[in-house]
């Protein structure tokens, strides 16, 4: 009964994300200028980050690449399988209910979300379903609020000092993630961003230019009429090349024969994207594969990103444990020398995980049990496997027996005689009469 009444004094308690006033993203055309002054805003005696968010907000969601690229480390995060123990190592079911909820995931995003943002606060309030099951909700308090050198929530955007959430309620049920002095991933990302938005409006334009024929254009000189309707249909001409033009003029399409192709803008937005993924991966080759890419470059990458997710892991489980155990605690969870672990998974695909036990039976004779082979390829393990299982036992004895009567009835039977090699020795002259002979056919 306490942590249900603890639970329910949670939700009473007013959200503090329900106490200021948001206001929406700013989403104006960005260069290298506004990305410098941003980041000295952020970094001054009085730091102001809302110029940076801005920006982070507009690169997070238009840049596919950086979406598909920071979307591969959030989803190592969320995907695995996360669970809580208590100090002898057993599961606590109580707690174990908040994981399977999807403002339990909404956390591990915006924990892991605090290394490409940077530092960032996240309000949890807990309360039951209608199955009686304990859930937790997650809201990522506006960026642009906080004041993470002070640990205040502002009213306003630019307001200096706001409520304290290190201290009273709000020290129970907000989370910190990240360092306070971090501005994130996001930074350096930003500006390869930029550059290749811009190369690509050039490119664009460059498409738009040589991508399509000068179009050659004469009339009579005299009818202006005629020209002015001329002009008009060769601006509705459109990308299939239709024009009906008046009579007496004429038409002619130059086709660019230059040997400007855009290669350049190509290989400059190919360019920013390795950037992108370096600053946000650390690797390439598990993102796009480059020319010069071989088996051997893409594993090394691949075990990059591999130790990448073990970090990331390793950083989500920390803050788990560090800040989210105490609001559970202060919301009437038992968690006591509790932890949040991840259950252990075995990596193996399951062609090594078959050639592995392959060798176990042919090459070690350690018996594998008929159960891994149907349990780890999820194949469906008949009613009456006792009873097909024995009536193959058979057949393969009865097979076995044949062949073994096959082989006795073509074998012939040993003879008693054995054949002997007759060995000629030769004497001292019938060894001069051989000699004689062989001196004959020399002169």
């Amino acid at each position: 009964m306490k942590k249900q009444a603890n639970i329910k004094r949670e939700n009473e308690q007013k959200l503090i994300v329900n106490t200021i006033e948001v206001r929406p993203f700013n989403r104006e055309s960005a260069d290298l200028g506004k990305w410098r002054n941003a980041t000295k805003s952020a970094e001054a005696r009085h730091p102001r980050r809302s110029l940076l968010y801005d920006l982070y907000h507009d690169i997070c969601t238009t840049d596919a690449h950086i979406i598909s690229v920071w979307g591969k480390r959030v989803d190592a995060i969320t995907l695995a399988d996360w669970t809580f123990t208590d100090k002898e190592g057993n599961t606590v079911d109580e707690v174990n209910e908040l994981i399977d909820c999807i403002g339990f995931e909404k956390l591990l995003k915006h924990i892991i979300d605090s290394k490409a943002w940077g530092y960032s606060m996240v309000e949890c309030t807990f309360f039951e379903n209608a199955n009686g099951q304990k859930e937790v909700k997650s809201y990522l308090v506006p960026r642009k609020h906080m004041r993470p050198e002070i640990g205040h929530v502002a009213n306003n955007e630019y307001d200096e000092t706001g409520t304290d959430i290190r201290e009273g309620i709000y020290a129970k049920t907000i989370l910190e993630a990240g360092d306070a002095t971090d501005l994130g991933l996001y930074l350096s990302a930003a500006m390869y961003a930029i550059l290749k938005r811009g190369n690509v409006s050039d490119w664009a334009e460059f498409i738009e230019i040589f991508g399509r024929g000068i179009v050659d254009a004469t009339w009579d000189g005299f009818d202006e009429d005629q020209r002015n309707k001329l002009s008009e249909a060769i601006k509705q001409m459109g990308g299939g090349g239709v024009i009906i033009r008046p009579e007496g003029t004429n038409l002619d399409i130059k086709n660019n024969t230059g040997s400007a192709n855009g290669q350049l803008q190509g290989s400059f937005h190919d360019t920013m994207n390795k950037e992108i993924s370096k600053a946000l991966l650390g690797s390439t080759e598990t993102t796009e594969a480059s020319k010069s890419s071989g088996y051997a470059q893409s594993e090394t990458h691949k075990e990059q990103d591999a130790d990448k997710k073990e970090t990331d892991v390793n950083f989500v489980r920390r803050t788990l444990n560090s800040c989210f155990i105490p609001i559970l605690q202060a919301a009437g969870f038992n968690t006591k020398g509790g932890t949040f672990v991840l259950k252990s998974k075995n990596h193996l695909t399951k062609k090594e995980r078959f050639e592995i036990a392959k060798t176990m039976v042919k090459e070690l004779d350690i018996p594998v049990s008929d159960d891994f082979f149907y349990e780890n390829f999820e194949i469906e393990k008949p009613e009456d496997y006792e009873k097909l299982k024995n009536e193959l036992a058979e057949a393969k004895k009865a097979t076995l027996e044949q062949m073994q009567e096959n082989k006795n009835a073509d074998t012939p039977p040993a003879s008693d005689k054995k054949n002997k090699q007759k060995l000629h020795f030769f004497t001292d002259d019938e060894d001069l009469k051989l000699w004689d002979r062989i001196k004959s056919f020399f002169v």
